[in-house]
């Protein structure tokens, strides 16, 4: 793929002379694969920029482009700029210097449609999948009161269609819905289902986007999220976004405190 700039790197001093500069695989963003390490000659006083080589698994894919696919949530109702996905693209463009976020959210859809629909949106061939689906699967009758329903194999299945499409998956928990508009028990299926979820994620080699878990780890009363029982408002769409941005740019399932990946240098023996 095109050459991409990962900012903010941190580097250490180190001595005048040869180099081999090098970059631990743990620090770059998820999917990324590290290339072999890169000689230098480093100059005092002074300095420098040397490129590192990392690429993506994405054989032809549409660099930069990734897909939202889901149903209303993702579609981003309830919110009056565009869901998640807009307010995504905002923040991968303004850290990756360039983004496109295709929005490819069906109003009422659950899981088995999201199996149908996933073959033929990846046509596009986006480098990335962002999976947000389940919400419905609360509304058939098989699924009410049994996680162990079909919304976990569905999921799998959807990521390994993205798989082999070489697009790289990022598959989000089930949010929460309005705990002042909906039944304790709904509340509790979407708990036990994203705890399906999570294990399946690096079971099947997706990365994990835990939207749950940061909804709850906000505190207080959630329904200050929610235009409605289930469809986030306005702030819950940029929570929603700024997870998904924290785990696709820096590797973390929940946001937290914003940290920079790490460029090591060592000495050539």
């Amino acid at each position: 793929m095109a050459p991409r700039r990962i900012p903010a790197a941190r580097r250490q001093a180190v001595p005048a002379g040869a180099q081999t500069l090098s970059v631990r695989a743990e620090t770059v963003p998820p999917f990324y694969v590290v290339q072999a390490p890169v000689p230098v000659q480093v100059s005092l006083p002074g300095g420098g920029e040397t490129m590192v080589a990392l690429t993506l698994p994405i054989d032809d894919n549409q660099t930069n482009t990734y897909m939202a696919f889901g149903d209303s949530i993702t579609r981003g109702d309830g919110g009056s700029a565009g869901g998640y996905p807009a307010n995504l693209q905002a923040r991968l463009s303004a850290h990756f210097g360039g983004a496109f976020v295709n929005n490819r959210g069906a109003d009422s859809t659950n899981s088995f449609e999201g199996v149908e629909r996933a073959r033929r949106n990846l046509n596009s061939r986006p480098a990335y999948t962002l999976i947000l689906y389940g919400t419905n699967d609360w509304n058939a009758p098989e699924c009410q009161d049994n996680p162990a329903c079909h919304t976990v194999s569905n999921l799998r299945s959807i990521v390994q269609t993205t798989k082999s499409f070489r697009s790289l998956p990022f598959i989000a928990t089930i949010p929460p819905t309005n705990p002042a508009l909906t039944p304790a028990g709904r509340i509790q299926w979407v708990a036990d289902v994203n705890n399906l979820i999570r294990p399946m994620a690096q079971q099947q080699g997706a990365f994990l986007v835990d939207v749950e878990k940061a909804f709850l780890s906000q505190g207080g009363d959630l329904s200050r999220f929610f235009s409605d029982h289930v469809h986030p408002n306005d702030a819950g769409y940029s929570l929603i976004a700024q997870t998904f941005f924290e785990a696709i740019a820096h590797g973390r399932s929940t946001p937290t405190a914003a940290s920079a990946p790490e460029i090591f240098l060592r000495p050539t023996r």
